[in-house]
């Protein structure tokens, strides 16, 4: 048995045997590992046999190729019979082997390129979902920008509003005490001088302060501004 699996391996490709009593081995064509068994027949209707009513006898040898390397499953196989055997079928054989190497390598070329298919495909979805996520963030930032300017713009209309107040106030007053003994005229003076300049403190057309939340936004659409503005 073994003198026919190494015949077998010596027509071509690089043998390498295995199983317990060496009744495995695969050659390697096209940097392909074509698997071959040989052993004998377990039931009949095995290819190659020419006599199909036939029991199997211990003398009689089946040789098969393989689906794949590691596989049980059978690509084509042949069998001692009356006629022949299987070492008068060896160019046969060969053959078999190395279309069969052909066709794994041709599998092996598909499934590759299926498996870059399928990746390419998969890169192209990461990055159209990164795409979709980074304008999803650059909105929802620039939603944050647009609330932010707006509360800093009611802010500074109401500052101006409070500015205003606190001067009519401090005219009122001073109308009120200008003849009045309520208080000293340098009293009601720096009272009126202090209340002054803290309406210009707040007041946000003192100094541009009003143009803030405008130029914030100019700054946040230009990437002059941290995201979390």
């Amino acid at each position: 048995m073994n003198t026919l699996l190494l015949a077998t391996a010596r027509m071509n490709g690089k043998p390498t045997i295995s199983g317990r009593e060496a009744h495995s081995v695969h050659l390697t064509f096209y940097q392909q590992h074509v698997g071959i068994r040989l052993d004998r027949p377990k039931r009949p209707g095995h290819r190659g046999r020419t006599d199909q009513g036939a029991e199997p006898s211990n003398t009689k040898l089946c040789l098969s190729i393989l689906e794949s390397l590691g596989s049980d499953k059978e690509r084509v196989s042949w069998q001692d019979d009356e006629g022949s055997r299987l070492e008068s079928r060896l160019a046969e054989i060969a053959i078999q082997l190395i279309l069969t190497a052909e066709l794994q390598h041709r599998e092996s070329a598909i499934r590759r390129y299926q498996w870059r298919v399928e990746r390419k495909a998969q890169l192209e979805e990461e990055e159209r979902e990164r795409k979709l996520k980074a304008e999803r963030a650059e909105r929802e930032r620039r939603k944050r920008l647009e609330r932010a300017r707006i509360e800093r713009l009611l802010k500074a209309a109401e500052a101006f509003q409070q500015a205003g107040a606190i001067r009519k106030y401090v005219e009122a007053i001073r109308l009120t005490l200008s003849s009045s003994e309520a208080c000293s005229p340098e009293e009601l003076e720096r009272w009126s001088q202090w209340a002054l300049s803290e309406a210009d403190r707040i007041d946000p057309a003192i100094g541009g302060a009003f143009l803030t939340a405008m130029r914030d936004e100019e700054g946040a659409q230009a990437g002059l501004l941290p995201s979390d503005e």
